[in-house]
């Protein structure tokens, strides 16, 4: 399977609702985040609800509050190797075309 850069443009149209879903899972299978770079993203967050008066937010509720902007501004991403990339996305193309993904 070859995989191109212009992936996204085999897509009918960026207007259906699971395009974005789906890109997000994409760019998951081929970035990863530094966990260390998420750790202190998620204390900075947590820290931030707390002042926004929301009481004890737990680490399930943190990262709903995250945006992909701040993933993208303060988490550095490195791309997977080329074996786990194909692999999680022929996973990723399975599961869509499985009935759960109807």
């Amino acid at each position: 399977m070859a995989f191109h850069a212009s992936f996204p443009h085999g897509c009918t149209t960026d207007k259906h609702q699971l395009f974005v879903p789906f890109m997000a899972r994409l760019s998951g299978c081929i970035f990863q985040i530094d966990q260390g770079d998420y750790f202190l993203l998620m204390r900075a967050k947590r820290e931030e609800l707390l002042e926004q008066g929301v009481p004890d937010p737990s680490d399930k509720d943190v990262p709903k509050h995250i945006t992909f902007d701040e993933v993208g501004r303060h988490c550095k991403r490195a791309t997977r190797g080329i074996e786990e990339t194909m692999s999680l996305i022929q996973e990723l193309i399975a599961s869509l075309d499985s009935e759960r993904g109807k």
